[in-house]
C-alpha cells in the first residue's frame, strides 16, 4: 500500500466518505486509483483553478498585449515589423468589430483573477454568393502566458471556439498556425492545407 501511494496519488488527498461504497482500505485505494488514473488521462487536473470564459469589452487590453506577446515570440521578422508600424490600429479595429458582433473572443482566468491566455475568433467577410457574402470564421491572436503553458490552456480556449462555431452551424474554421501552434491545432482536429503566401510589403 505504501509502494501505491509513493508513486501514484496521495490517499489521505480524497475523502473516503464521498466514495460510492464503504469496502476495505485495499478496495478504496483501488476505486482511487481508477479515478485518478481517468483525471490524468483527461488532462482535467491540469486546469484546476482556470476557467475558460467569453471575453469582454473590457478584456481587449489583455487581448491587445496577448497579440503583441504573440507576435514578439512567434513572429518572422516580417510580421514583427508588420505589427510594429500597424499594432496602433489593432485596439480600434478589434474593438469597432467586437461591438458589431464579428469579433469575439475566449480566455482562460484564473481564481484569483488573473489573465493567463486567450484567443479570438474573427467572422470575417468571404466570398460573395448571389447578393450576400459568407462568413468564415477565423481563429487568431491565441496565447497563453508563460507560467501557465503546458496546462491544456490553448487546447481548451481552441475547443471553445469549435464548440462555438458549430452551434453556429459554421462548416470550417480557418487559421495561420505557427510552428509553435502547430501540434496544439493538430490535436484539435485541424488538418494543414496548401495555402501559400506573397509578401507585399518592403524589405
Amino acid at each position: 500500500m505504501a509502494r501505491l501511494q509513493h508513486q501514484s496519488f496521495n490517499l489521505h488527498r480524497f475523502p473516503f466518505a464521498s466514495l460510492p461504497f464503504q469496502g476495505s482500505i485495499v478496495e478504496q485505494s483501488i476505486v482511487l486509483q481508477a479515478l485518478w488514473n481517468r483525471m490524468t488521462r483527461s488532462n482535467d487536473h491540469r486546469m484546476v483553478g482556470v476557467r475558460i470564459r467569453r471575453a469582454r469589452v473590457s478584456d481587449l487590453p489583455v487581448l491587445v498585449r496577448h497579440r503583441h506577446e504573440m507576435w514578439m515570440e512567434a513572429g518572422t521578422k516580417a510580421q514583427k515589423q508588420r505589427w510594429d508600424r500597424d499594432k496602433g490600429k489593432y485596439a480600434p479595429w478589434a474593438r469597432s468589430q467586437f461591438r458589431a458582433g464579428r469579433f469575439l473572443g475566449w480566455v482562460a482566468e484564473t481564481d484569483n483573477g488573473v489573465l493567463a491566455g486567450s484567443g479570438c475568433l474573427w467572422l470575417r467577410l468571404g466570398h460573395r454568393v448571389a447578393k450576400s457574402r459568407t462568413v468564415q470564421p477565423y481563429l487568431l491572436s491565441m496565447y497563453t502566458e508563460k507560467g501557465f503553458r503546458g496546462r491544456g490552456i490553448a487546447s481548451a480556449i481552441v475547443e471553445s471556439a469549435i464548440k462555438w462555431s458549430k452551434k453556429k452551424n459554421f462548416r470550417t474554421i480557418f487559421l495561420h498556425a505557427t510552428t509553435q501552434g502547430r501540434r496544439v491545432y493538430a490535436k484539435c482536429g485541424f488538418k494543414r492545407t496548401g495555402e501559400m503566401r506573397l509578401d507585399l510589403t518592403p524589405r
